[in-house]
């Protein structure tokens, strides 16, 4: 409704314009000035950014009070991905981004507290959950974080029972692989874009 405002405002200064009185394409009018546009925003898509851009600030150590009370309300044991019945209606709004926040950004290992254990890129090979996709599947809690399967100085990763062979092949070589990889309690966790070498800035 916004973006129907802001077309007609541009193209009649009205409240409401029909489509033959607007002279150019409003994915054209949306592109920035040096390309050619106007750089009006598309609202939805630039609202989304701002709320991707929140979300990966929740899923890394902040000290920034907002931040840090969500990580600590609805991040403590698990990445979350599912709804449930606590949850506020601005934090579903969020939630509802998380897997695209985590499949578009690569992170450090810190803590490991923010950093899903099968989903996230925290090793240098790649997401655990593409890796092993048999082993994924016998995961116990899929949306884990990495330190809810490191303790007493090693990994313990938890499995539903019954592994089958391929499963089984997968531990062995997800074990080797994480030999000599640990959480640093004293480093915080951070997260990058996936395309690009800069931080995702507050």
């Amino acid at each position: 409704k916004l973006e129907c405002l802001l077309r007609a405002f541009l193209w009649q200064c009205k409240n409401k314009v029909k489509g033959g009185q607007c002279l150019v394409a409003w994915d054209t009018v949306s592109i920035p000035r040096p390309n050619g546009g106007l750089g009006v925003h598309q609202l939805q898509a630039h609202n989304q950014a701002l709320m991707c851009k929140f979300v990966s600030k929740i899923l890394q150590s902040s000290d920034i009070p907002c931040y840090e009370w969500f990580a600590k309300h609805y991040c403590q044991a698990a990445i979350p991905q599912s709804t449930r019945s606590r949850d506020t209606a601005i934090w579903k709004g969020f939630k509802d981004l998380v897997p695209l926040v985590i499949n578009s950004s690569r992170c450090v290992l810190g803590t490991g507290t923010l950093v899903s254990f099968w989903q996230d890129h925290w090793l240098d090979e790649g997401r655990l959950c593409l890796l092993y996709p048999t082993l994924f599947s016998f995961a116990s809690n899929p949306a884990c974080s990495v330190s809810s399967q490191y303790a007493n100085g090693s990994w313990t990763v938890k499995l539903h029972p019954n592994l089958s062979q391929t499963a089984l092949a997968d531990l062995l070589a997800l074990r080797d692989q994480l030999s000599g990889v640990a959480p640093n309690l004293l480093q915080d966790d951070t997260r990058f874009p996936s395309l690009g070498s800069g931080k995702i800035n507050t």
